[in-house]
């Protein structure tokens, strides 16, 4: 049940997707095009991506559905910062992130993000913005 994000017991209905083991934080594609009628725990399990990292990436809520062709990320993105440095790119802290692993993703060292950021520890909160280039 937790590798599926399921809420109760019980069968599973016909062609189903399930895992024996924890799904990726990410999705092996940056996107995907929801479906209409699709719910947002049916994308996860499509796309093979935790369900709480889908709903940070995307800013959703769990029981969402969607009415129209939706594109979801399923990757987090990095994208400009603010007007007065171009060159600077920004990271969405997503669930069970921290520093080491922002690092290692964009190739920087934490050091780095610490004084990019002016952070005094290594503690982030989920939606934190920071700074991965300059």
């Amino acid at each position: 049940m937790q590798f599926n994000d399921f809420t109760e017991e019980g069968l599973l209905a016909a062609d189903q997707y399930i895992y024996l083991q924890k799904k990726p934080r990410t999705g092996e594609k940056e996107f995907y095009f929801a479906q209409p009628g699709e719910t947002v725990h049916e994308v996860a399990q499509h796309a093979g991506i935790q369900l709480s990292f889908l709903l940070a990436y995307n800013h959703l809520s769990a029981g969402t559905t969607f009415n129209s062709s939706t594109r979801l990320l399923l990757q987090p993105v990095a994208y400009t910062a603010t007007p007065g440095n171009k060159n600077s790119k920004v990271h969405l802290v997503a669930p069970k992130e921290g520093l080491y692993s922002i690092a290692k993703t964009y190739k920087v060292s934490v050091q780095q993000l610490k004084e990019w950021n002016k952070l005094d520890s290594d503690q982030l909160k989920i939606g934190q913005q920071i700074i991965v280039s300059k």
